[in-house]
């Protein structure tokens, strides 16, 4: 209970990446569009393959470096993304979520995300800095999202040996992370919404 979510830990069902990608290549969630530019059996794969593992290792190393999600618009170099090794290039999925809360009356609840069944989520929005004397509409205070995938993996982070000052590489610790993988759902203000136009 004093934790904000469970996953299992189970490795009963491990995915190759590159399996994955194979699988997934109409799924605009995963990056389909990274295909449509090339001929699929000579590079896309490998540039489908480049393009998600660069998303993926940019979230592991924000995440661990504490960067709070916002977005993702941190970049980091090449030779940063290197040093992030995900072990055998497996990810470990779940079919359930549990995210653990605290109700209105302030009690303890639980409630279940599902790939399958029940996947749409909401999520506060960070917090936006608005200029004094702004006339810009408030942003939306909430993020929309369906969850593709849970799972988790396992990864290590080679430290960079110009900065510790170390000419001997220690074993690097292997970590693991839960992540999910979400569509974005886009906040179309074209349409009229609200109380009054109900």
């Amino acid at each position: 209970p004093e934790q904000k979510y469970h996953i299992s830990n189970s490795r009963h069902n491990p995915v190759y990446i590159s399996d994955l990608l194979n699988d997934h290549l109409d799924d605009p969630a995963i990056g389909s569009q990274v295909c449509l530019a090339f001929d699929f059996w000579s590079t896309s794969l490998n540039a489908y393959l480049q393009t998600f593992l660069t998303r993926l290792k940019t979230h592991i190393l924000a995440r661990s470096k504490g960067h709070a999600f916002d977005g993702d618009d941190i970049t980091f170099s090449p030779e940063e993304l290197d040093r992030v090794h995900i072990k055998d290039n497996k990810l470990y999925f779940h079919q359930t979520l549990r995210i653990n809360y605290t109700t209105y009356d302030v009690r303890r609840s639980q409630d279940s995300v599902n790939p399958r069944s029940r996947s749409d989520v909401m999520v506060l929005a960070p917090d936006e800095d608005v200029p004094n004397g702004s006339t810009r509409p408030p942003r939306h205070p909430y993020w929309y999202a369906r969850v593709v995938h849970i799972f988790h993996l396992a990864y290590i982070i080679i430290p960079d040996l110009m900065f510790t000052g170390s000419s001997q590489l220690d074993d690097p610790v292997i970590q693991t992370m839960d992540i999910l993988l979400v569509r974005w759902f886009g906040l179309d203000t074209s349409v009229s919404c609200g109380w009054q136009v109900k």
